[in-house]
């Protein structure tokens, strides 16, 4: 299977899943208002007039940096809070992404019971997996702040021109997003076999799962492009239509709101497509290599052991 035909079938099997997508809205929604709960003596403090109105001008930059710098004191009391809730929420997702996976393979009919049921059988394996890929990024930060930060900064100071010292330094961040891309590649196909292969050993999925994308690198990578490529696109879609909504709505919260939900759930179903794809370009290849055809057996192999003769009379 191609890569352009992997995201049709992941799209497919969103579209034939939407009460999934539904649920994935509403807890996400219901997480986000519970781990928010502690700042709304916050809330309260700067005002709901002065929010609204920071945000009812476009959230453009100017008004989000004003808005920031007349409530500074307020913000960096729940500095700290916010980074634990932020944790708390990430936890909450990896979690959430152990039924979905699972679900993404039950049927069009999915059980809120059943989702819940796989939340529970492989949410500490991806957990653990989730453990791994924190590490796997921070090695790459590591090495690219203690090695190859201090190379760059020797090579750029040949230049005297500020364009090929900037190049320089934007090439060396170029290379720790691409290995944080590949970690998260890896770590996609680790989770998706997990699930597809009930397997426990975590730290042996994921080399397995290094293997896998180094021998498909290119269907894992471009597929995965994909899926970045429609979020950027999403993402500018919202931009140009924030300004088009508050200039047709009067400027007014309420449809701002609207149109910022509409981009969660749109987010929400991209990475839906995203595992789905992904899931289903692994099982493509998986089940040529688990089932060959007959014809591709090695000669000295059969499809199935020859069949005694029957003894003379």
């Amino acid at each position: 299977m191609n890569t352009w035909s992997a995201w049709k079938a992941g799209w497919g099997r969103v579209w034939t899943r939407k009460r999934l997508l539904l649920w994935l809205y509403l807890l996400n929604l219901g997480a986000a208002a519970i781990l928010l709960f502690p700042f709304r003596r916050l809330v309260e403090e700067m005002g709901k007039t002065d929010l609204s109105s920071s945000f009812r001008s476009g959230a453009q930059f100017d008004a989000l940096y004003e808005f920031y710098f007349r409530h500074e004191l307020h913000f960096k009391s729940l500095g700290f809070a916010a980074v634990g809730l932020g944790f708390l929420y990430l936890l909450f997702n990896v979690f959430l992404s152990a039924g979905v996976l699972a679900a993404l393979d039950s049927g069009p009919q999915v059980t809120l019971r059943g989702f819940f049921r796989n939340v529970g059988r492989f949410g500490w394996r991806f957990l653990r997996l989730f453990i791994l890929q924190t590490i796997a990024l921070a090695a790459a930060v590591a090495g690219y702040s203690i090695w190859l930060k201090d190379r760059i900064d020797e090579t750029a100071k040949a230049y005297t021109t500020d364009v090929a010292t900037t190049l320089w330094n934007v090439s060396g961040m170029a290379v720790v997003l691409l290995v944080a891309v590949a970690v998260v590649v890896v770590f996609d196909y680790a989770r998706i076999r997990a699930v597809v292969e009930n397997r426990r050993g975590m730290i042996k999925t994921a080399f397995l799962s290094v293997g896998f994308c180094v021998r498909r690198l290119f269907s894992t990578v471009p597929l995965f492009g994909l899926g970045i490529l429609s979020i950027i696109l999403l993402y500018a879609g919202y931009l140009g239509l924030e300004n088009l909504v508050s200039i047709l709505a009067g400027a007014s919260f309420v449809a701002l709101l609207l149109l910022q939900q509409l981009v969660i759930l749109g987010r929400l179903a991209i990475r839906l497509a995203i595992y789905a794809s992904e899931r289903q370009l692994f099982e493509s290849f998986a089940a040529g290599k688990s089932a060959p055809m007959p014809e591709t057996l090695p000669p000295n192999r059969l499809a199935y052991p020859p069949q005694p003769w029957p003894a003379s009379p």
